[in-house]
């Protein structure tokens, strides 16, 4: 028989950023249990609040768990709303990556807000950004020791100022000296000259 999860600890937990309290929460068996799909009393899910308060480990963490990234709340808004309300549209990014692209694309909250248009020039690019990455790699970039996906990424969060995404993308290779080397010299010279300044 399993554990009782307690979900006003989950949300805590999430509200303040604490991923690691909140892996301690949740059972290990992922969107398998309906804890991973809980919702508070305005129908809030995890990643609701995750997404809003800009914690994107936490969004990554429930999303790859199973956790549904598209649900809506009481007022209509999916989590991409609400980070996009909390001007965090680096979220919005990490949301259309990881299965949220057709909700952000149509889906409307009761106000008739569509995340997509809302978004900034800047925001819009980046998506743009993301989908010509998914074309096929060139051969001569499949020997790099970075993807191209994760130099897209790098691009993307230089592009949105998401700083703590790209510190994060960062030290995924701190132990590799060559990788730094390649998101560093990305074609990009705004996207060199932000992660030079941001890991240099």
């Amino acid at each position: 028989m399993g554990r009782t999860v307690n979900t006003a600890a989950c949300f805590e937990a999430v509200k303040k950023g604490h991923l690691g309290l909140l892996r301690d929460l949740l059972p290990e068996d992922g969107g398998g249990s309906e804890d991973w799909n809980m919702v508070d009393e305005m129908d809030r899910t995890l990643v609701h609040y995750a997404a809003e308060r800009g914690h994107v480990r936490i969004v990554l963490y429930l999303i790859n768990g199973g956790t549904i990234p598209t649900q809506k709340d009481k007022d209509g808004n999916t989590p991409a709303h609400l980070a996009l309300r909390s001007g965090r549209e680096g979220v919005v990014v990490w949301l259309w990556k990881k299965g949220a692209k057709q909700s952000i694309l149509s889906d409307k909250n009761n106000h008739g807000e569509i995340v997509f248009d809302q978004l900034s020039e800047r925001g819009k690019q980046s998506l743009r950004m993301y989908q010509q990455s998914l074309l096929p790699i060139p051969k001569t970039a499949r020997a790099m020791s970075v993807t191209m996906d994760e130099i897209g990424n790098v691009h993307e969060a230089c592009r949105a100022g998401d700083l703590q995404t790209l510190l994060q993308l960062l030290d995924e290779h701190a132990d590799n000296p060559k990788a730094i080397q390649e998101l560093i010299e990305t074609r990009s010279l705004e996207g060199k000259n932000a992660v030079r300044a941001t890991w240099l």
